[in-house]
């Protein structure tokens, strides 16, 4: 007796169609890919104000002034950054309703005024009672 088998043929996949899908998805994907950005090149111009008049009210504040060298000036003594916050929760322990100034400079870096915001927070005193003044003179000592 003669069975009859029946040849399997093999499965053929049209690989020409495959690389046309594979194309326009890779198009696609390079079309819609982000690219990290270098956010440490980016040039950031801070506003400046120039139409604001001072208040005719003078409130007497302790100055707290910091030059473009990043040196640190309580009143009329210098203060290393890290130990301001020390001397100004004694200086509030002493006089507790003395109010604070900031005079920054223009080209301070902002490491610098992260640490007098810190300075100020350990001392107690609220960042926003702490009027701040930019002087835009080139090279203005505290």
């Amino acid at each position: 007796m003669k069975f009859y088998t029946k040849r399997r043929t093999a499965p053929v996949v049209t690989v020409i169609s495959l690389i046309d899908i594979l194309t326009i998805l890779l198009i696609f994907f390079i079309v819609t890919m982000k690219f990290p950005e270098d956010r440490a090149s980016l040039k950031i111009d801070l506003p400046k104000s120039s139409g604001r008049e001072g208040s005719a009210i003078v409130d007497n504040r302790l100055t707290i002034a910091v030059g473009p060298d990043t040196r640190v000036f309580v009143g009329e003594k210098e203060v290393p950054l890290d130990q301001l916050g020390t001397m100004l929760k004694g200086i509030r322990a002493e006089t507790p309703a003395v109010k604070f100034e900031l005079k920054a400079d223009e080209k301070l870096p902002l490491g610098v005024l992260v640490g007098l915001w810190d300075a100020f927070n350990e001392a107690g005193v609220a960042i926003k009672d702490v009027p701040a003044r930019i002087l835009l003179q080139k090279g203005a000592a505290p």
